[in-house]
């Protein structure tokens, strides 16, 4: 089989990750205007290629940042409503005390990883320093500079 040099650095690459059905489910509940669950997260269990739920809420961000631990790395999504209008925002975290190849893989999964989590808005990239904070101020940038006053992350 021949390929040529353009094909093949602009060829998609398919990440090699199986999201369980759990977490689509879970992505559905978070969506819906009839449930309580307002985030999920999800992780790639040590050793396999397989994503599954780790969590799901109904209290917002303080109840999600309270799921996460610096081991590991997390995918998810959250639901803020931002004046008065849902929006669904991907999440994105990397523990402190991830090593570099763990984080490496990391990243390769996170693009089939947020792909099964259809519909949101943007992305937030949190970290272990004051993530309540950098959630707001990724969530203003996103949704055209709303203010703290506008963001109701629970």
């Amino acid at each position: 089989m021949q390929t040529d040099k353009k094909e093949l650095y602009t060829a998609k690459r398919s990440s090699n990750i199986n999201v369980e059905e759990d977490v689509a489910g879970a992505w559905e509940h978070v969506r819906s205007d009839d449930r309580g669950e307002n985030w999920l997260l999800c992780k790639v269990l040590t050793g396999t290629t397989s994503c599954t739920l780790h969590g799901t809420g109904t209290n917002g961000l303080p109840e999600l940042l309270a799921a996460l631990t610096q081991d590991e790395i997390f995918y998810g999504a959250i639901r803020v409503t931002i004046r008065g209008q849902v929006k669904f925002f991907h999440v994105y975290f990397v523990g402190e005390d991830v090593g570099g190849m763990k984080k490496g893989k990391g990243a390769l999964w996170k693009a089939g990883i947020l792909q099964a989590l259809e519909g949101a808005h943007g992305e937030l990239a949190l970290d272990g320093a004051s993530p309540v904070e950098e959630a707001k101020r990724q969530i203003s940038s996103l949704s055209g500079g709303a203010s703290d006053g506008d963001i109701v992350l629970a």
